[in-house]
């Protein structure tokens, strides 16, 4: 069998080799674990300032902005600039969580046969932006819309995307 060709040369380890080789395991195991570290710190920063800042633009539209029962009693022209404010804040919202979407940030992959994936973006920018498109409308209705919709129609909105989106991760 020695002169066969096919046979490979067998050759003993040292155990400095040993020694060399698994300190090279070691140090790339060490290299993955320090880059998914990192990985999952961006997400989680990147997750924070999301809602951070959107939680800041809401609060802000609201605290600085005019009482809504008066913009409901005031003019066509006040309810209607008004408005136009809101759906200001609606198109941002939106246009922030579709550029949110496009990372792998927001992933989540549905417990099913289909391995589906969702971009859990879409329905957080849906439970912000339609309660605030339902209040333009009891606003654009004026006065002979009663108030207590102002409050009742919005929350309905985040009632019913709120079970929609429970559903989605249901078996």
């Amino acid at each position: 069998l020695e002169h066969c060709a096919f046979v490979a040369p067998t050759r003993r380890l040292s155990r400095q080799t040993m020694a060399d080789s698994i300190d090279d395991v070691m140090e790339d195991w060490h290299a993955k674990v320090q880059e998914e570290a990192f990985d999952q710190g961006t997400k989680i920063a990147q997750i924070f300032s999301g809602i951070f800042f959107s939680g800041l633009a809401t609060w802000l539209m609201f605290a600085n902005a005019t009482k809504l029962a008066f913009v409901q009693r005031a003019s066509l022209e006040k309810r209607l600039t008004v408005c136009c404010f809101i759906n200001t804040y609606v198109g941002f919202f939106s246009a922030f969580f579709n550029v949110f979407q496009l990372t792998g940030v927001d992933d989540m992959l549905l417990p099913s046969e289909s391995q589906f994936t969702l971009d859990l973006s879409r329905p957080i920018e849906w439970v912000l932006t339609c309660p605030m498109m339902q209040l333009v409308l009891v606003l654009m209705g004026g006065a002979k819309i009663p108030e207590y919709r102002r409050y009742l129609m919005p929350m309905f909105s985040v009632v019913i995307l709120a079970c929609g989106t429970t559903s989605i991760f249901m078996p």
